[in-house]
Formats: structure tokens, C-alpha cells, sequence
């Protein structure tokens, strides 16, 4: 069993210096996993799955014995941590996930490399890792492609890794508190080191320190299963001895069945430029929604560009807003059908909110029984359309369609309505209204299931994406006017 394969398939007997993926925005993430189904298929399999759904190119998989199936060990940045977390809440069926308990890193040492540096807080500075940035982002962050690793190995930027053993073996141990701890991190993390090297473990660990699933971690290399059980009985002797000095830590042991893959190389390397990187970030992109907007024309960049800004005019005060518009870009550009649907979810809300603003405006201008009065009206503007019949149920089950001719007729009828609505929705409301109820029919109907590409955002569809964004300075007026009537202010 080979545990020295990245996430290619090839042979590599390198890591880049954590304080290299720190510069270019990443952090170190452990999760565990527990399918809900292990025998549907392969671990090693269900765990690509889900990585190539959240958009992770380079990851370590490792398949369990226990109740957890599954670790995976890679370095993400913020973004793709939020789209990895995203993915796996609105599509944990699909991928079968049941449970997944996260691990985030603060504090690394190598100690097969340097028993003493944590390697987050000391290494290679920002001007070196500039300096050779053209080799890296050249090899696109694989340490397996780069031309001439000595250059990079020698200012620290790549660290060499040990011999494996043939036939080893690797598990990790969770040790967390049994009580509450009388040291500082600052004063455990030395302890646990010199346990470390006690028990004989200093030239084939690594110790992770964080926060998560556990307080600390330690992967460490042994040269067969039959081993584990001597080591990690070395190992529990040295934590008695820390448990007497008021240190009680209780170790969980992961024995590793298979390491399927193995890359400690970029998820993401920047090769938008600055503008677009602002884009990108403004949208959350995972990296697949990265690559399709590095592959666009700069035409179309722009006009993406152009659309997140006019989404941050029109909703900047209003933060939940806001995030749909911009959830719908983001969708579009990752090709993501249901993301589409849940944030036109405000589209539909269009039809709720004008029925919220119109019925105190008919119930306030027609005395005595409104609804007859106003379909009298209505018979008289539109006679044979028979809108006694139609607006027998209850208004709250009147359509958006019927509350738009009834707005415009009781417009026509009462000057005064009429200037209401112009005062509080604009002159051109009518217009505005009515467009409005093509669009919430789209939504709710689910058309953009038609489109052939949704990240095609420069013909029909395009134009249909901005239409959403613009509705929502309509959608704004409304929900302010209907809050302000609730709270009983002056919302004219």
C-alpha cells in the first residue's frame, strides 16, 4: 500500500512550508467523516465525491476503522472553506454525509523536520515566497511539477520529507481534556513535545494544535500494524506521567485502513487578475467557479463585475438581500441549479408582499365592504372577465396577476390611489409591477432549469439574471413600506 500519493497519483517527497500556504491565504482543516451508507461505495470514493463537489483539488484521504469512516487533511482559504461547509449543508444526502466534525489548525510542528518551531509561526517571509512566485504559480502550486525544487528547498519554501518505511502504516490520535487544564497553550504544547519524544515518536510526528473535534492532534508513522499497539502504549505511559502534573489529556487513536490520496500542494494558486480576484472574492467562488471565470472572455468578466456591483447598489443596506443577489451570481457562474432556485426565493416573496401593501390601501379607501366595492369596479373596467367569480376566495389567495389589475384599476378609479402608488413605488409602477409578475412566474415555475448553460450570463439569460438584480430595488420599496406599517410609523 503506497501512502506517499498525492492527489495526481504521483510519487512526491516534498511538503511546501506551511507558512508558504499561509502566505497565499490558506489554513489547515481536518474533517472526519461518517457516511451513512460505507458500503454504498468505496470510502475512498464517497470522499472524492465530496471533494470534487466542494470544488477541493489536493486533499489527503484516508479511510478509518471505527464509527468514523473517513479523515481528510487539506489546506483551504476562507472562501473555499465557506463553499466547502455551503456544499456540504445543502447537499449532505446526496452525498450521503450523516456526520462531519471539523478540525482547524493554529499551531503546526513537523517534528520529524524541526522537533522545536511551530512552522505557522516561523519559516520563510512573504518577499521570499514573492520572489519565487512565478515558479510556483508556473508549476500551478504542485510541487511535483516544479522544474527545479533546489532553488525553493533551500530558502525553506519546500521541506523534504523522510524515507517512508515500506509497508508503514499511519495513525492519528484526538487528545482532548479529561479536566480542566492549569497551563496556557504556551506551557502545554512543550510538555506534549517532550511526551512526544520520550516515547520515542519525535522522528516520525506531527503535532497539530487547535480547536475543533479535538485540542490536539498527532499523526504519526509506524512500520507495521503490528506496532501501533507497542507505540501507543509507550505513548499512553508518557500522558499518565502529564495527567500527575494536572495535564489530562484522553487519546482517541484513528488507525489509517487505506491513505488513498495524498497532496499537500495549493487548492487554489491566483491567476484572475486583481479585479476579477475582487470579483471572485466578493462571490464567494469555489475553485471550479474560479477556473470558469478565469476561462471566460474579459467582456464577460466585466459584465459579471458589473452585475456584483449593481447588486451592492441596490441591497447594500440590506444584508439578507444582498447575499441572495449575489448567491444567485455565484450559482449561475458554479452552475448550480438548486443555488438558483433557493435565491430567487425573493422573486416569489413579490407576489406576498404587494398583497401585504395593497389590501390597507383598498380596505382604507373603500368603505364598508372593500372587496365588493372593488369588484364592482373591476366589472365595470373590464366587463365579461367575470371577477366576482374570480375573487370569491380569500384575497390572501388572489394572485399576483389579479393584484396587478386590481391595483391598476382602483388606480384609474381613485386619483387618490393613483398618486399613492406613484408616491411609494414610483410613476412607473404599473409597468414595473407587471414585469415583476413575468418574473415570479419564471421563478416559480423553475425555468431556469431550461437554460442550457447558467454561467452563460451574455444573451437571454443574462439579461433575465439582471432583471432579478434590478427587481430588487422594487423588492426593497415593499418590504420597507409593509416593516414601516407594521411598526406603525409613517412609511409614506
Amino acid at each position: 500500500m503506497n501512502l506517499h500519493r498525492n492527489a495526481r497519483g504521483g510519487k512526491t517527497n516534498y511538503n511546501w512550508h506551511p507558512q508558504v500556504h499561509a502566505h497565499l491565504g490558506e489554513n489547515l482543516w481536518f474533517f472526519l467523516i461518517r457516511f451513512k451508507d460505507p458500503t454504498s461505495a468505496a470510502v475512498e470514493d464517497q470522499m472524492q465525491r465530496l471533494l470534487t463537489e466542494t470544488g477541493v483539488k489536493h486533499a489527503c484521504e484516508y479511510t478509518l476503522y471505527g464509527y468514523w469512516d473517513g479523515l481528510i487533511r487539506v489546506w483551504m482559504t476562507d472562501t473555499l472553506k465557506r463553499r466547502f461547509v455551503r456544499v456540504l449543508k445543502s447537499k449532505a444526502d446526496a452525498l450521503g454525509v450523516e456526520e462531519l466534525r471539523s478540525f482547524e489548525v493554529g499551531a503546526l510542528y513537523y517534528l520529524w523536520h524541526d522537533p522545536a518551531l511551530d512552522l505557522l509561526d516561523s519559516g520563510p517571509a512573504l518577499a521570499d515566497t514573492n520572489s519565487f512566485k512565478d515558479q510556483i504559480q508556473a508549476a500551478e502550486g504542485d510541487a511535483d511539477k516544479l522544474e527545479d525544487p533546489h532553488a525553493l528547498l533551500g530558502n525553506s519554501l519546500l521541506i523534504e520529507r523522510p524515507d517512508w518505511p515500506s509497508g508503514g502504516v499511519k495513525i492519528y490520535m484526538s487528545l482532548d481534556y479529561t479536566a480542566p487544564s492549569p497551563y496556557a497553550q504556551e506551557y502545554e504544547v512543550p510538555r506534549i513535545l517532550r511526551a512526544i519524544e520520550a516515547a520515542e515518536l519525535e522522528k516520525r510526528a506531527s503535532l497539530y494544535v487547535g480547536a475543533g473535534f479535538s485540542r490536539y492532534l498527532l499523526r504519526c508513522a509506524v512500520n507495521d500494524f503490528n506496532s501501533i499497539l507497542g507505540l501507543t502504549e509507550n505513548f499512553y505511559q508518557q500522558l499518565s506521567e502529564l495527567h500527575r502534573t494536572g495535564l489530562a489529556l484522553r487519546p482517541n487513536t484513528f488507525v489509517i485502513i487505506e491513505a488513498s490520496m495524498e497532496s499537500d500542494n495549493f487548492n487554489y494558486f491566483g491567476s484572475l487578475s486583481a479585479a476579477d480576484e475582487l470579483t471572485a472574492e466578493r462571490l464567494d467562488l469555489d475553485l471550479l467557479g474560479r477556473q470558469r471565470l478565469a476561462e471566460m472572455s474579459q467582456d464577460e468578466r466585466t459584465h459579471i463585475h458589473d452585475l456584483v456591483v449593481r447588486a451592492d447598489t441596490l441591497a447594500r443596506e440590506d444584508e439578507q438581500l444582498n447575499g441572495k443577489l449575489t448567491a444567485l451570481i455565484r450559482a449561475c457562474i458554479e452552475e448550480d441549479l438548486d443555488e438558483v432556485r433557493n435565491a430567487l426565493l425573493f422573486v416569489i416573496d413579490f407576489e406576498w408582499e404587494f398583497r401585504e401593501y395593497m389590501i390597507p390601501i383598498w380596505a382604507g379607501h373603500y368603505s364598508g365592504d372593500w372587496r365588493k366595492q372593488l369588484v364592482g369596479r373591476a366589472e365595470s373596467a373590464e366587463p365579461g372577465k367575470n371577477w366576482e367569480s374570480q375573487l370569491e376566495i380569500s384575497p390572501s389567495e388572489w394572485t399576483f396577476g389579479a393584484l396587478h389589475k386590481l391595483a391598476a384599476v382602483s388606480g384609474r378609479d381613485a386619483p387618490v390611489i393613483q398618486e399613492k402608488l406613484e408616491e411609494d413605488l414610483g410613476e412607473k409602477w404599473h409597468g414595473e409591477i407587471q414585469a415583476l409578475v413575468t418574473l415570479r412566474n419564471y421563478a416559480a415555475h423553475s425555468k431556469a432549469k431550461t437554460e442550457k448553460r447558467l454561467s452563460d450570463l451574455s444573451g437571454s439569460w443574462g439579461r433575465r439574471v439582471e432583471e432579478f438584480i434590478n427587481s430588487a430595488e422594487m423588492y426593497r420599496r415593499l418590504t420597507h413600506l409593509n416593516r414601516a406599517r407594521r411598526n406603525g410609523d409613517d412609511a409614506g
